[in-house]
């Protein structure tokens, strides 16, 4: 775990793929217990990923006491806990959740090719959507930060922008999935 973590503070890529391919499958059977849509626990797990690796790079895993994967399964339960209160249809789901969760018992051999398609589809990307998901998500820049490097007129345009990246993604890998 050490070394994995050294190299995930380095901002290794491969060790980003592989905390991606080892911990993929686990983690979205964990999810199964909240009956999420496929696509949003699929999102969550990408995002829970990238703060992962932020959170590594900026420095903030340091003394860590948990492992990789506890802290990456913590990630996710936030994120599961603000999607569904911030949901107007599940709100009342949040008193569900139990207070307690199992991190153990669902390792898993199985591998996939996903964080290999994530960097291929984010090459397939033009250069402005590059950039503004490398600021956004690796960077953890402001909204405000990036307008002013990238010379939006206004943050609802990058916003805008944002989105449709995101959504460029999204439908990329809806059809790898298939």
């Amino acid at each position: 775990m050490k070394e994995l973590l050294d190299r995930l503070q380095n901002g290794d890529q491969s060790a980003l793929e592989q905390v991606y391919v080892d911990y993929r499958i686990p983690f979205l059977d964990f999810l199964k217990r909240y009956k999420l849509d496929r696509n949003l626990a699929e999102d969550i797990y990408q995002d829970a990923v990238l703060a992962l690796f932020e959170n590594a790079v900026k420095g903030k895993l340091k003394d860590i006491k948990s492992s990789i994967k506890t802290y990456l399964f913590a990630i996710g339960k936030y994120m599961v806990y603000k999607r569904l209160a911030n949901s107007k249809n599940d709100g009342a789901l949040v008193t569900e959740l139990p207070e307690e969760l199992e991190w153990d018992g669902f390792e898993s051999e199985q591998t996939n090719s996903a964080i290999i398609k994530l960097q291929e589809y984010l090459g397939q990307l033009g250069e402005k959507c590059r950039e503004i998901i490398k600021l956004s998500y690796f960077e953890e820049k402001s909204t405000e930060e990036i307008v002013s490097l990238l010379g939006y007129p206004n943050k609802e345009t990058l916003k805008s922008q944002k989105s449709r990246c995101i959504q460029h993604l999204k439908k990329k890998f809806q059809v790898y999935e298939k």
